[in-house]
């Protein structure tokens, strides 16, 4: 049974080279001046939730009220010039989300859009690795969206 769940799993992540997927980060690439989507995922519907984007030195460079959303899977799309900032080509922020539950910011889960170039099977069962191009390699449950 091991086998066959591991033949399955390794047969599901080899369906994902060339695709796109929607990992959690906390970080955000914008390369020129490109629109950007944001999955947020939210555990209870909010009355305000806001993206917020840091540079190194954490200062805070942009912030987006995005207004009421209702609980579960929410993707927010945005460029860097919505707001009066204009960021630079080719830069990496710190992401951040923020949603008001019971009249308390809270922390919200984000994930980023990361496209996947290759799988890595291990030979021990362990689950597929997705090697992603921005260089990052993660594990195929980590995935929250397939796209």
């Amino acid at each position: 049974m091991s086998v066959s769940l591991h033949s399955n799993r390794a047969l599901q992540a080899s369906t994902l080279i060339g695709r796109s997927v929607y990992v959690p980060s906390s970080y955000m690439e914008f390369t020129n001046n490109a629109t950007v989507t944001v999955l947020l995922s939210l555990e209870q519907d909010s009355p305000n939730v806001i993206i917020i984007l840091e540079n190194v030195a954490g200062e805070t460079v942009f912030c987006k009220q995005i207004g009421r959303l209702d609980a579960g899977d929410v993707a927010v799309e945005f460029d860097s010039l919505d707001g009066d900032e204009d960021y630079p080509s080719n830069a990496t922020y710190l992401l951040r989300a923020e949603a008001e539950i019971d009249n308390q910011m809270q922390l919200v889960a984000t994930y980023v859009k990361a496209y996947v170039e290759s799988v890595k099977l291990s030979e021990n069962q362990q689950e597929p690795m997705l090697n992603l191009k921005n260089k990052k390699t993660i594990a195929l449950s980590k995935v929250r969206i397939i796209l």
